[in-house]
């Protein structure tokens, strides 16, 4: 044999041998795992991120709801799928080498996350939001509701730059805001807060403790639900106009992180940040950092306030069925109780709108303390479990000048007469919510059934209040003496405090007030005291009958207990209510677009036990 045939016969021999190998080297390189997401209705879905946990492999799914994670080693991994409101989904899976894993996910109604304290964020963008909290306390889209909710959504309150919800209130048809402090007209209702008010702001569902002079920062709402109409059945004694729900932002399993900085007219600044993401390379342990602080002259003179709140959150999640949230949110006001602008000789066109009736020793300090504890158990595909808490602490220091409604001048009406306040408050509400959601079958109609029940404390002494409506005043006068002579003494005589509406003077009165006031207090911690605890039990059963009818029945019993004077012997003052609330609603679809609706709901505001013990109190109409 030659030389030339030998590597001939080599050269073949190694050919084949490369080829022979070629296909297990292939095999041995890094794989890759694709898939699809599509929503309830089959269409894709576009923006769900998807994890291989323990690693740092990540993608998001594009338009089409498909996604790729290529140069994945061989191994054991766990697929993660999370999407805006819908419950993360996790698939555990092989991986060999060099091969391609197909993974899809079809999200349905029963991975959607709402529970009776909402535990997850919205993640579509727009001003539209694809479900709604308030209405039924289930998962359900707004047109699919038998009553009428406005919502408002984070990015529409980006847009407009809203910082407090003021900015968005007037904003929302049926509702109109009154002034800057918390409280709105909703459907012809006053809904100010307060203890003697029944607009109670719910977060999350639950009952809140705002004070009635400013207004909750958004710098951590990620959504607010305005409900229009009585929703006494869901939740108890609140504005029969509609009720106001404002849901936090919740820890993401995306890490994001965000600033913002504004600057504007009367020495206005703003800053936020918002800061989430995992804090765990398995993504069960979530968390999330909200903070907003703002400071502004205003258009007012001596009105300049600051503004701020800090939020951090975390989620925990134990298993897939599991999840654990806990927000803890402070925020501080100090600055000024603007109460309006006073009119000179009541000319209304001619008013300042920058004239205050505040002085520079005034001031306003309030703050707002909470703590939203959230767990959401699910039993099975068609049961889940929810509870939750908040405790609410609330306080407001003030002093102020403030109108006496009265003139020294009455013909001109233009020299006001004025008292001046301090005043310490303060109260605490706690609520305790339980809910179990079913979603039986009985034939071809489809159930969703909501068992639940809440308890709620209040409790406020009435605070501390002195008033001054006079100051000492040192007044030089002439008289005789025993000799017969004119002679002048200085005397200290009580003035009304005054102040000038055409030529105003601002200076700093803390001396005064000090020596020269004649403060008296007119209340004491304890004289207004106020206390009730409530009891709620409800049953709600929406009830699919076909795929355009679908009938809603609620229920609702409610044990309430208010006591006014608490300084009697056995709560003496105390008044007991019994009420039963029902609610009824039908929605029939004409088209894919368009639903009508019918609803007969009750909502209810207890009997104050002070009008019922000494109704002598109260004028006759009320």
């Amino acid at each position: 044999m030659t030389s030339s045939t030998r590597q001939k016969r080599g050269l073949l021999l190694a050919c084949s041998l490369l080829a022979s190998i070629a296909p297990a080297m292939v095999a041995q390189g890094p794989a890759r795992i694709m898939g699809r997401v599509i929503d309830p209705t089959g269409a894709p879905l576009r923006g769900v991120d998807i994890y291989l946990t323990d690693t740092s492999l990540e993608t998001i799914t594009k338009s089409d709801g498909s996604y790729e994670i290529a140069g994945v080693n061989a191994g054991r991994y766990t697929v993660l799928a999370v999407g805006g409101s819908y419950r993360a989904q996790r698939t555990s899976i092989v991986v060999r080498p060099g091969e391609s894993v197909t993974v899809d996910f079809a999200f349905s109604l029963a991975h959607v996350v709402l529970p009776g304290v909402e535990v997850t964020s919205q993640r579509s963008s727009g001003y539209t939001s694809a479900y709604t909290f308030g209405p039924t306390k289930t998962a359900a889209t707004p047109i699919e509701t038998p009553q009428a909710v406005s919502l408002v959504t984070r990015d529409f309150m980006d847009d407009v730059q809203a910082f407090a919800m003021p900015d968005v209130m007037n904003r929302v048809s049926g509702v109109h805001p009154n002034a800057a402090v918390n409280d709105v007209d909703i459907r012809g209702f006053r809904s100010h807060t307060g203890p003697s008010g029944s607009g109670h702001r719910l977060v999350n569902g639950l009952r809140s403790g705002f004070g009635y002079f400013n207004s909750p920062l958004l710098a951590n709402i990620e959504r607010l639900e305005v409900l229009k109409g009585p929703g006494a059945m869901l939740y108890g004694n609140t504005n029969p106009g509609g009720t106001i729900n404002l849901v936090t932002k919740k820890p993401s399993v995306q890490r994001r992180h965000m600033t913002t900085l504004t600057v504007g007219t009367h020495s206005t600044a703003r800053a936020a940040i918002d800061l989430t993401g995992p804090l765990n390379t398995s993504r069960s342990v979530l968390y999330r950092l909200n903070a907003g602080y703002e400071r502004t002259d205003t258009f007012r003179r001596v009105n300049d306030r600051g503004t701020f709140l800090v939020a951090p959150s975390i989620t925990v999640l134990p298993t897939e069925n599991t999840t654990v949230t806990a927000e803890f949110v402070f925020s501080k006001f100090d600055g000024f109780l603007d109460r309006g602008s006073a009119i000179p000789a009541q000319d209304v066109a001619g008013a300042d709108i920058s004239l205050s009736l505040s002085q520079p020793s005034d001031w306003y300090e309030v703050e707002d303390l909470y703590l939203n504890v959230s767990l959401n158990q699910r039993l099975s595909d068609d049961v889940t479990l929810d509870m939750a808490y908040l405790g609410y602490a609330w306080s407001e220091d003030l002093a102020e000048h403030r109108t006496l409604n009265r003139w020294v001048n009455d013909g001109v009406q233009t020299v006001s007469r004025l008292r001046y306040w301090e005043r310490v408050d303060k109260s605490r509400t706690d609520n305790v919510t339980a809910n179990l959601t079913l979603r039986p079958t009985t034939g071809a109609i489809g159930h969703t059934i909501l068992l639940g029940a809440d308890w709620i404390a209040f409790s406020t002494d009435g605070g501390d209040l002195w008033e001054a409506r006079t100051q000492r005043v040192a007044v030089e006068r002439e008289t005789t003496n025993e000799s017969g002579e004119t002679v002048t003494v200085t005397e200290t005589v009580e003035k009304p405090l005054t102040f000038d509406l055409v030529n105003p003077v601002y200076r700093n009165r803390s001396e005064d007030i000090r020596d020269n006031y004649v403060l008296r207090q007119i209340r004491t911690a304890g004289d207004r005291a106020d206390e009730y605890r409530t009891l709620g039990v409800y049953l709600q059963d929406q009830i699919e009958l076909s795929s355009r009818l679908e009938a809603l029945i609620g229920l609702r019993w409610e044990f309430y207990r208010d006591i006014r004077d608490l300084s009697l012997p056995n709560e003496a003052s105390a008044q007991d209510q019994r009420i039963f609330v029902p609610r009824f609603g039908l929605t029939v679809g004409l088209s894919d677009e368009i639903n009508v609706y019918g609803n007969v709901s009750h909502g209810f505001v207890p009997v104050s036990p002070t009008f019922i013990y000494q109704p002598e109190l109260y004028r006759p109409d009320g």
